[in-house]
């Protein structure tokens, strides 16, 4: 018995020094293509993106790792410091995605005045993407811009909606104009 509350007391503490590895906040991929919410909650990683919120469970030191029940595939998530995790597949040869936490979550930074409209706009999005199947790609790139203009410094998040722009340019059929103005705006697109 004493030898299971031990085993029990180390992992509660081996989680606990996980946790504190991280901080919440804002992360973005380098080069500003995608950007999660992530919170460091009791049971592991808690991570919102444009058009889905997963709990990553420790699977590891530093480590916590989601398999989507819809296709079945599983994803890690490595904390590197307070500052920096990396996206990756168990199993996988390919490299890890680097994402670097934003301005906007250190405090500092000039962050939108208008980032609840933002936001708003996110949430809209990230509802399109399961209203509307056929254009998800479309809504979770506005949604991704979205989220750059609610929490990053301007010139930040027009960098982020131009490489939003970039990318749906190269899936759409009909490019004469932003399917999300408010967020890539014309003089971007």
């Amino acid at each position: 018995m004493k030898s299971v509350f031990m085993g029990l007391a180390v992992a509660a503490l081996s989680f606990a020094s996980v946790v504190e590895a991280g901080t919440n906040g804002t992360y973005v991929m380098e080069g500003g293509a995608y950007t999660i919410d992530v919170e460091f909650v009791a049971g592991g990683l808690q991570i919102v993106e444009p058009n889905k919120t997963s709990l990553y469970t420790p699977a590891g030191q530093n480590e916590f790792q989601f398999t989507n029940p819809t296709n079945g595939i599983t994803y890690g998530l490595r904390v590197i410091d307070d500052n920096t995790i990396e996206a990756f597949k168990p199993g996988s040869a390919q490299p890890a995605t680097t994402l670097k936490r934003t301005a906007a979550s250190f405090g500092g930074g000039e962050s939108n005045p208008d980032a609840a409209k933002y936001e708003a706009l996110g949430s809209k999005y990230a509802e399109l993407t399961a209203s509307d199947p056929d254009n998800v790609h479309v809504w979770s790139a506005c949604g991704a811009a979205a989220l750059g203009w609610a929490n990053m410094p301007a010139d930040q998040a027009k960098d982020m909606a131009r490489q939003s722009a970039t990318l749906l340019k190269s899936i759409m059929v009909d490019m004469s104009s932003s399917p999300c103005p408010e967020v890539i705006p014309n003089d971007v697109w």
